[in-house]
């Protein structure tokens, strides 16, 4: 109060308070940001196709390993790289950085956590990463899920360098250098895996598998391997697991039969073992599997819910009778039928009996 004219003091008025500056990047940046976010997973995205190209020199054996190593390998780009540094290839060229709110890298738990959210809402191969997409353009603070979960945001780096400092060019020519990297290496890997036996685009190999007492083989390419679990009794057991084709081998001394025991009364034997379902009649009487009399039926079964046709192939030997049993999934049978056929007809014994 003033004491001479008895009349009050007028205040200004407090200051508002803060605002948070976060939404005050936000705003200066507007849509800007999120062009930026795009681009920078685009980037990252083919970076990474890149070297997961070279998955095409595996050969098939080893491709699902190939592809849980690809995937560790991704999530680790993301922990390590983008937790640690807050970058990615990608940012290094649009020059963002991802942070925690003192402006400093997510660090090591808050990449994994923005890298575990990465396969909700930057997943490509889901919606095109469109929920990555809605939640930075609707949130005040710009911030994808992984983002908000984590409690991080993605600003132009100049805003979270020292006072000072530009962004190191060296930083965008690294990223370019990576990127020009991973393109190189796509190519090279496409051109090698398109001339190398046993890669996924390239030319198949012949693999003969041997039974198990050595006395008789079949052949097959390279895209299949053994499998002594299929059945417990079978001599030879391959199969291509990735496509689900199958084929083992069971063999019978003429020995244990009666005399006079002929391959029509093993192949009626065999069509007996299969009465649980609908056998077909024998396709055919050929002396073409490996220079031996064979019968041949395909025969219909379901098995688990899955309907399952067996190519069926009983052979004669000198001293023994040979069912060959391949099969796969019904629906995929007339796709791969001749391949069947083919690996049937290459049973032979590995040496005279």
């Amino acid at each position: 109060m003033d004491y001479q004219t008895g009349q009050a003091y007028s205040y200004p008025p407090p200051p508002p308070p803060p605002s948070d500056p976060m939404e005050n990047f936000m705003q200066n940046y507007g849509s800007s940001i999120f062009f930026k976010r795009w681009g920078a997973t685009v980037v990252d995205f083919l970076f990474l196709i890149g070297f997961g190209i070279t998955l095409l020199l595996i050969p098939d054996s080893f491709f699902g390993i190939a592809i849980f190593a690809f995937i560790l390998f991704v999530l680790l780009y993301y922990v390590l790289l983008e937790g640690l540094t807050g970058y990615t290839v990608g940012k290094l060229l649009f020059r963002i950085r991802a942070v925690r709110e003192d402006g400093r890298a997510p660090g090591f738990v808050k990449g994994i956590i923005r890298a575990a959210l990465r396969i909700v809402d930057t997943n490509p191969f889901l919606m095109g990463a469109l929920p990555a997409g809605i939640c930075v353009l609707a949130t005040r603070k710009k911030q994808r899920l992984g983002d908000m979960i984590a409690n991080t945001y993605v600003l132009n780096a100049r805003d979270v360098l020292p006072a000072g400092k530009k962004f190191p060019a060296g930083l965008t020519l690294a990223s370019v250098g990576a990127i020009v990297v991973s393109i190189a290496l796509a190519v090279a890997s496409i051109a090698i895996a398109s001339k190398t036996p046993g890669s996924i685009i390239g030319p198949s190999e012949r693999e003969t598998f041997l039974s198990l007492n050595g006395e008789f083989q079949v052949t097959a390419d390279d895209s299949w391997s053994v499998q002594n679990d299929l059945n417990d009794e079978a001599d030879l057991s391959i199969a291509n697991l990735y496509e689900e084709k199958y084929l083992i081998v069971l063999s019978e001394r003429k020995s244990d039969f009666d005399a006079g025991y002929t391959l029509d009364d093993f192949s009626a034997l065999v069509e007996e073992s299969f009465a649980g379902g609908d056998a077909l009649p024998v396709l055919s009487k050929a002396a073409d599997i490996g220079g031996y009399e064979a019968n041949q039926f395909e025969y219909e079964e379901d098995v688990d819910g899955y309907d399952v046709t067996y190519l069926v192939t009983a052979i004669e030997t000198e001293e023994h009778f040979h069912q060959v049993v391949a099969w796969t999934l019904t629906e995929e049978f007339q796709e791969l039928k001749e391949e069947l056929l083919d690996v049937t007809a290459s049973f032979k014994p590995a040496a005279s009996e």
